[in-house]
């Protein structure tokens, strides 16, 4: 299983597998509705797709041309949603993945 990354300010070539020409769309974030403030859902509509995010400023990336799914730059989401604690001040920054398609623009936001 291939996926393409970030790379070198630009997204890599394709993997093993060719990627077809079906980009995902970028991840959703809305407030989590719970007591926590700071906490976000994060959520994909693209089914069997995992979602790399970062709090640090940096771009979201995976490790490119491994037959396993290895994050080279921030978290992994093993599912379409989770919840992220993004403290005051911070940005996140996210991508959805998935075998197959092109991957994601880059989500991003600041908790103001």
């Amino acid at each position: 299983m291939y996926f393409k990354a970030y790379k070198n300010g630009k997204w890599s070539v394709l993997g093993k597998w060719g990627v077809l020409n079906v980009q995902i769309e970028k991840p959703i974030i809305t407030p989590s509705g719970k007591t926590e403030e700071n906490n976000f859902k994060i959520y994909t509509q693209t089914k069997d797709s995992y979602i790399v995010y970062t709090l640090n400023g940096t771009i979201p990336a995976i490790e490119e041309g491994t037959q396993k799914l290895t994050v080279k730059n921030g978290r992994i989401i093993w599912g379409t949603s989770g919840i992220v604690n993004v403290p005051k001040g911070s940005t996140i920054k996210a991508i959805v993945i998935r075998n197959g398609l092109v991957t994601s623009d880059v989500m991003v936001y600041t908790n103001k």
